[in-house]
C-alpha cells in the first residue's frame, strides 16, 4: 500500500509541477522538461528500492533513465554495479558497453567496462583495450592510469606497464604518484631480472 501511495504522490507531484515547469516553454520544451522531470523522480524512487532492497527494480529504472537520458552516465553506472553483484555479468558488461557507446568521449564508462572484464572476470585481454580508450579521454583522472598499469602487467606488457606507471608517478596533478613511483621502481625490477 505503502508503494502505491508513493506511486500515486509522485505522479500528483509531477502534474503539479508542470505548470510551474513548462511556464512560458515552447511545446517542445514543455514535452522535455516533463520528460526530464519524470527521470529526475526515477532518481527517488531508486532510492526507495534500495531500502526496500529490490535491486532488480534499481536496475530496471535505470535502463528507464538511460533510453531516456543516454547521456546520463551514473545511471549506467549504478546498473551495471548492480547487475554485477547480482551475478549478472553478460548483462553488466552489455550496459557498459551501451553506455561506452552512447558517450565516447567521456573516460568513465570505458574505464567501467574495462574494470569489469579485469576485477571480475579476470579478462585482462578483454579489459585493456577499454582502460586504454579510457586513458586516452581528456577527461581522464591520473589515477585511472594505475588500473591501466595492473591490466597491462596481468597481460604481461611489461614496457607498457612501465611506460604507464612513468606517466602517473610524473603527472603533477596524480595524487598517488608516490605509489605509482614505487609500481613503476617494482616493474623496472621485472624486467631487469
Amino acid at each position: 500500500m505503502n508503494r502505491l501511495r508513493y506511486a500515486a504522490w509522485s505522479v500528483a507531484a509531477l502534474l503539479a509541477a508542470v505548470p510551474a515547469l513548462c511556464a512560458g516553454a515552447a511545446p517542445n520544451s514543455m514535452s522535455d522538461a516533463i520528460v526530464q522531470h519524470t527521470l529526475d523522480d526515477l532518481v527517488v524512487l531508486e532510492d526507495a528500492h534500495w531500502h526496500w532492497g529490490e535491486y532488480n527494480h534499481i536496475v530496471n529504472l535505470c535502463r528507464v533513465q538511460v533510453e531516456g537520458d543516454p547521456a546520463n552516465i551514473e545511471a549506467y553506472s549504478d546498473a551495471g554495479w548492480l547487475l554485477e553483484s547480482l551475478g549478472r555479468n553478460p548483462e553488466a558488461a552489455a550496459l557498459y558497453a551501451l553506455g561506452a557507446r552512447n558517450n565516447p568521449k567521456t573516460y568513465r564508462l570505458h574505464w567501467e567496462l574495462g574494470y569489469h572484464y579485469g576485477i571480475f572476470l579476470k579478462d585482462w585481454a578483454k579489459a585493456l583495450p577499454h582502460l586504454e580508450r579510457a586513458a586516452a579521454q581528456t577527461d581522464c583522472p591520473p589515477i585511472a592510469l594505475h588500473q591501466l598499469a595492473h591490466a597491462l602487467e596481468r597481460a604481461g606488457q611489461l614496457q607498457d606497464c612501465l611506460r604507464i606507471w612513468q606517466k602517473a608517478a610524473d603527472n603533477p596533478r596524480n595524487e598517488a604518484r608516490a605509489t605509482a613511483a614505487v609500481q613503476r621502481d617494482r616493474v623496472q625490477r621485472l624486467i631487469n631480472r
